[in-house]
């Protein structure tokens, strides 16, 4: 269960003026994780602090005109040489890294924008490396009254998977997700030239049996459209059907 305090609730009513979010009840912070206690000699994950998981209003400190600088926190390690740490815009899919012994690090990063975040963990044991979970956050920038939609997970086919039709079909399946809550339709992308044609617009499911040839390579994508205009798009995976 989520903890909903009052010193919460003033920062996120602020939060909201400032990244000009739409009316609505707060999204709680979840408790702090508590990482399990490591075995010994043995070296344990990261756990994630700050930006905490799917948090819309990262305000950071203002860098230039364009960009926050953010500061990410997580729980320590056992037996960890250094952290690397590898935050990607989710919509230019632009990386931003970094390298640290402490268990954080501040980055500069474009406002207005979704992000992705996670930290890997170096041993001090051996040559290994352990990831953490993969979080992600909307840093804002300037007022806004909308935002726009986290990029499509494609979810099946995944990237360069073989498969296999069922009377000559196949689903394409994906995930969509919006700090608004306000996804209005997909725009489905499906080919088999590397920049696939529209192939249906306007779609409101996140599923889309489509027909295919044995033995061709086909690409993919998908569009997410929010009800105010907002768009974004996704990667492009391909599969092969055997």
């Amino acid at each position: 269960m989520r903890y909903i305090k009052s010193i919460f609730l003033i920062a996120m009513a602020s939060c909201m003026f400032s990244c000009g979010g739409k009316s609505k009840d707060p999204t709680p912070t979840p408790p702090p994780v508590v990482p399990p206690a490591p075995k010994p000699n043995e070296t344990t994950k990261a756990v994630l602090i700050a930006p905490a998981k799917d948090e819309l209003c990262t305000t950071g400190v203002p860098y230039t005109s364009t960009m926050n600088k953010i500061t990410f926190k997580w729980n320590a390690s056992a037996f960890v040489k250094d952290y690397a740490i590898t935050v990607k815009n989710l919509v230019t899919s632009e990386l931003t890294t970094g390298t640290t012994t402490n268990t954080q690090i501040e980055l500069a990063l474009a406002k207005n924008a979704a992000f992705s975040w996670s930290v890997k963990t170096n041993s001090s044991l051996n040559s290994s490396s352990l990831e953490s979970d993969i979080w992600r956050f909307y840093n804002a920038g300037e007022a806004t009254s909308s935002f726009t939609p986290y990029p499509a997970e494609l979810t099946s086919p995944l990237m360069d998977a073989s498969v296999s039709s069922v009377s000559g079909k196949i689903n394409l399946v994906w995930r969509g997700d919006d700090p608004d809550f306000d996804i209005l339709s997909y725009d489905i992308y499906f080919g088999t030239t590397a920049s696939p044609p529209l192939l249906k617009n306007d779609h409101v499911s996140a599923l889309l049996s489509v027909s295919v040839t044995p033995a061709t390579v086909y690409y993919w994508k998908i569009v997410t459209k929010d009800k105010l205009g907002n768009k974004s798009e996704s990667s492009v995976f391909k599969f092969t059907v055997l």
